[in-house]
């Protein structure tokens, strides 16, 4: 058998060089550098893990080679030695709909005819009873295959993947968007993680596996995508060619809320400008939100329909192509909502501003978003985050533990990087990239290039200023004064301005402040669910005894409207009598089915007002209760009403007999201040009374006391068992006994450590 020439050889680069010449017109220059170094290894069936940024070229991996083999396959006689493959084919596993549609977009101007096997094509197939299975084996039809994860694991396509016909004629294994294989397959889509076992299940060993990524960070994020596809030890050639964009003027701020104000209208100074504008989203609620501001504030001379977009899984798959054609054709098409579908390798070569309302979950989603902009000459793209300040404040906390250890992991206790203590959906840990990017002051394209190490290092990592760049960053931009134009660019020239109109204003909502004619907020939600049930009632009552077929198909709002609902709520105390409801809904327009239901409402109403009543009546009460206990407490006599307590006969106490200076007695007469709050101490597991008269009682406090000059009485001199006995007795002169509670003497006086309730009439030790 003879030998054919390599590819990766001198010759068979030259004919790569000659075929890509005459088989791609629109490309004068040809191949670039690194395609010409690293497309003959693929074309030799070698793997390949190739990093870049977006807009450098990686499609050209999987489209040069199906191109160059029909080329050599049309006209062997100008490559005489080459293995060439006449029906040629390759399969590209693409994360989105989108990205299938995109790449099959783009394979038709190299005269290649693209497949998207997903769900919708599958079933159009079956609807027509076409063989696809049969059709796709045969390689006679297309020439590459679009498919997703999920349906590299169906039995169908394993039928395909067992062909002996189409394995002979299979060229490559394209997983484009690889980084996803981390990302994805551990959150929503475990398929994502069998890539590469499906792959090397079937794949022959003349089958070059490719892995094509813009964003994959060097470390455990390119290690986790290389294994992911078996591409380990050196079978395989890895090339990481940087990713910065450095037309992109990128701009993080935070989420500003002004009153009266939609929180949307932070996005009108950008699209003021006229730009082709992308903005991404999390949810497809938010879509239709920022759709649905917008929609108002476009001038009544614009078609709302062609001024913006949005694309996301819900639209139709002829939508969202269509949509990806017009960004490009049509200049009066300025703005596109789209979700992440959008963000991973689709290409379209007007957009300027890249937008992400709020930052994606982790730096490589929001690097792809900001690729979405495209070099374009004399023009200047915007790369823009509008982050919640709470995010803010939580990247810092995460960069400055990321900056102290040198990772964040799952050990990292989540309360060093929660903003608060209410639990959100971001109580998972940050991703170290977001983190460090949104917790940076000084120079957003320096920490970009050092997260994914951007070749040169000696340059790329410097600050926008230092490096040279020609468009810096917005701190950069900033600390050094430099301001740029963002025009309309590029916009024909019978094309007239895209204006927007001024967000509206509206009042300030503020929360029902309870009051005597006012519902409070609690009451208002009460009173609220109650007329909402009401609502049904009518409703039920209307369908049962109306003879309009039609009135079933209205909603029981219709009979008893939100704003009538409203209006009632605003006067409900205020309702006395059958004439004031009633006027407050004749001028509705189902007051003739509201009508019947008057009387009933009206007993209802002031059942529900009786209520209210005796639960604020009930509420006051606690409240004075409360207010007269704390008037009450004496910070001296803990809850004591001395004046209450009668002074006793009693006999002669030992106490009598202790002799007081006269500035003591009187001091005795000065009333304790009752203002004087003081902090009570934490309670303390009870004792015994032995235990509480050791550890507190008359030996300790003897000396004390003697120490200050005083003579303790005798009383207080006696051991625990006397003392407790004669307690028990009560035969504590001064004092009145009650149970539950611990005495305490007054003033300065001594402190009695006994589960007794002592009421200590004007008894003193001093």
């Amino acid at each position: 058998m003879p030998s054919h020439i390599k590819w990766c050889s001198d010759q068979g680069r030259l004919f790569l060089k000659s075929a890509v010449t005459r088989c791609i017109k629109f490309w004068p220059n040809g191949l670039r550098d690194y395609q010409e170094q690293w497309i003959p290894h693929v074309m030799d069936g070698e793997d390949l893990a190739l990093f870049t940024a977006t807009g450098d070229g990686k499609s050209a991996f999987f489209c040069v080679p199906i191109a160059v083999h029909n080329e050599v396959a049309k006209n062997p006689e100008l490559y005489p030695g080459v293995l060439v493959r006449e029906r040629a084919v390759g399969i590209v596993v693409t994360p989105t709909k989108g990205l299938s549609e995109s790449i099959i977009l783009e394979l038709k101007k190299f005269g290649i005819e693209g497949l998207s096997y997903c769900r919708e094509t599958i079933t159009t197939f079956r609807k027509n009873h076409v063989d696809f299975i049969s059709q796709i084996s045969e390689c006679n039809t297309w020439q590459v295959i679009c498919i997703d994860p999920e349906h590299l694991q169906d039995e169908e396509w394993k039928k395909i993947m067992k062909n002996h016909t189409f394995l002979s004629h299979l060229t490559f294994f394209c997983n484009e968007e690889a980084h996803l294989n981390r990302a994805w397959g551990q959150r929503f889509r475990p398929a994502f993680r069998s890539i590469g076992s499906t792959a090397r299940a079937f794949l022959p060993d003349h089958v070059a596996v490719i892995a094509l990524s813009a964003t994959c960070a060097p470390g455990p994020s390119t290690t986790a995508v290389l294994q992911s596809l078996g591409l380990t030890g050196s079978t395989f050639h890895l090339v990481r060619r940087s990713n910065e964009r450095p037309n992109i003027h990128l701009i993080i701020e935070p989420l500003k809320r002004v009153p009266g104000v939609s929180k949307f209208s932070q996005l009108m100074p950008y699209l003021n400008s006229g730009c082709k504008t992308i903005i991404h989203v999390e949810s497809i609620a938010d879509a239709y939100k920022i759709y649905e501001f917008l929609w108002d504030l476009i001038p009544d001379s614009y078609n709302c329909l062609r001024r913006m977009r949005m694309y996301h899984s819900i639209l139709s798959n002829e939508y969202n192509r269509r949509t990806i054609e017009l960004i490009d054709l049509d200049p009066f098409l300025q703005l596109v909502i789209a979700t992440v579908g959008f963000a991973n390798g689709i290409n379209c070569r007007s957009i300027l501003d890249s937008i992400s309302w709020n930052f994606p979950a982790d730096l490589d989603t929001f690097w792809q978003q900001k690729g979405r902009c495209r070099d374009i000459v004399d023009a200047i793209s915007r790369g823009v985050a509008i982050v919640l300040p709470k995010v803010l404040k939580r990247a810092d906390a995460v960069a400055e533990v990321y900056n102290s250890t040198g990772s964040v992991t799952v050990t990292t206790p989540l309360t060093m990087l929660r903003s608060s203590k209410k639990k959100t959906k971001q109580d998972t840990v940050m991703d170290e990239g977001k983190a460090l990017i949104l917790a940076e002051r000084h120079c957003l394209t320096a920490i970009i290039n050092t997260y994914y190490k951007n070749e040169p290092l000696e340059t790329s990592q410097l600050s926008c200023h230092d490096a040279l760049h020609a468009v810096y960053c917005k701190p950069c931009a900033d600390r050094h004064g430099v301001q740029y134009h963002f025009g309309s660019f590029p916009l024909p020239a019978d094309v007239p301005f895209l204006e927007w109109l001024l967000p509206p204003m509206s009042a300030v909502a503020s929360k029902p402040q309870k009051s005597r004619f006012t519902l409070g907020q609690k009451e208002r939600s009460q009173v609220s669910r109650f007329l909402l049930d009401f609502q049904k009632r009518v409703w039920d009552s209307t369908m049962q005894s109306t003879s309009d077929p039609g009135l079933r198909f209205f909603p029981p709002a219709y009979f008893l409207s939100t704003p009538l609902i409203n209006k009632i709520l605003d006067s409900f105390l205020k309702i006395q009598t059958l004439e004031d409801l009633r006027t407050i809904v004749i001028d509705n327009h189902a007051f003739s089915y509201i009508s019947p239901h008057l009387d009933r409402l009206h007993e209802l109403v002031s059942e529900f007002q009786l209520n209210i009543a005796n639960q604020r009546n009930e509420e006051k009460r606690i409240r004075e209760r409360s207010r007269k206990k704390k008037a009450n407490e004496d910070p001296v006599l803990d809850d004591l009403d001395v004046d209450m307590i009668p002074e006793p006969s009693r006999p002669s106490s030992p106490a009598e007999s202790v002799t007081m200076p006269t500035e003591s007695i009187e001091k005795e007469n000065v009333p304790p201040l009752a203002t004087q709050r003081r902090k009570r101490a934490r309670p303390k597991p009870q004792q015994s009374l032995a235990e509480a008269s050791a550890a507190m009682g008359p030996v300790r406090t003897s000396r004390r006391r003697q120490a200050q000059g005083y003579e303790v009485p005798d009383v207080f001199k006696l051991p625990a068992s006397s003392l407790t006995n004669k307690l028990h007795r009560h035969q504590i002169s001064g004092c009145h006994l009650f149970p539950r509670c611990r005495a305490r003497a007054v003033g300065r006086g001594f402190r009695i450590g006994v589960r007794f309730n002592v009421r200590v009439a004007a008894f003193r030790v001093m």
